[in-house]
């Protein structure tokens, strides 16, 4: 059946490809469409993945093998600007996973949108497997941060990349040279451009998982469990995507 990945600019531009999935292990896309306000402006190459903050540049596949897997698919990666669609950046020798649940989910631009962050890719650094990795922008180049199975946590107010999956719940950071161990809570998994950090944590009275908002180190508010955290640029608003069987599945936390 037909499904349909949608990428929002924020800045009235919308991408939009056809996804075919069969038996959820197969994406596959040639062209995708790009909506400008809500008028087409035309169709592009590649497959649609994220976009700058400002709008001006999208991370797209450019290309993707054939045909379905039951192991992870591995695709080129480049940049088109915008609005004028054109392909500025091809990163040469290096390929990201690009499965029916990671397509686009880890790849995360730099606020000044000079630098993507993904947690698995491959190049000639690491030819074997896949591990977290910086895409250079202006110079098309690719470099491994580190060999452990980290994911990619989003980038904090001073630069440095948050980074998930060590053991009891510890936190890392890249700090653009090297990974250091990081002063924020133990299972932290987001950090707004203001520094309130989303926490996976456990309730003191039933002991039921929640998602706590923690800002320098004290705890402000609680929440239901979550998969998700989307932050607005400027911080002030937080959408949860909320594990089952909590309801309504969204939820939009305003912070004063």
């Amino acid at each position: 059946y037909d499904l349909f990945s949608m990428v929002g600019s924020g800045h009235g531009a919308l991408a939009l490809a056809p996804r075919a999935v069969l038996s959820d292990i197969c994406i596959e896309a040639t062209s995708f469409d790009v909506w400008d306000h809500g008028s087409l402006r035309r169709s592009t190459a590649g497959y649609p993945l994220k976009w700058s903050p400002d709008g001006s540049k999208l991370f797209i596949v450019t290309d993707q093998p054939p045909g379905c897997s039951r192991n992870p698919i591995f695709a080129s990666v480049g940049i088109v600007s915008y609005p004028s669609l054109q392909r500025t950046v091809t990163f040469a020798g290096v390929s990201v996973e690009a499965g029916p649940l990671s397509t686009g989910a880890t790849a995360t631009f730099s606020p000044d949108g000079r630098s993507i962050a993904y947690d698995c890719i491959r190049s000639q650094i690491s030819p074997t497997g896949c591990v977290p990795g910086i895409l250079d922008v202006v110079t098309g180049r690719g470099t491994a941060i580190s060999d452990q199975n980290f994911s990619i946590g989003g980038w904090l107010p001073d630069g440095h990349l948050l980074l998930l999956g060590s053991l009891q719940g510890l936190v890392h950071e890249w700090d653009g040279t090297k990974v250091v161990p990081s002063n924020l809570p133990a299972n932290t998994f987001s950090v707004s451009p203001k520094g309130v950090a989303v926490v996976q944590a456990w309730g003191e009275a039933d002991g039921t998982l929640l998602t706590r908002l923690v800002d320098n180190g004290k705890p402000i508010r609680d929440l239901p469990a979550a998969q998700w955290a989307y932050w607005s640029p400027d911080g002030s608003q937080l959408l949860l995507v909320v594990d089952p069987p909590n309801s309504p599945g969204v939820v939009l936390v305003t912070l004063g």
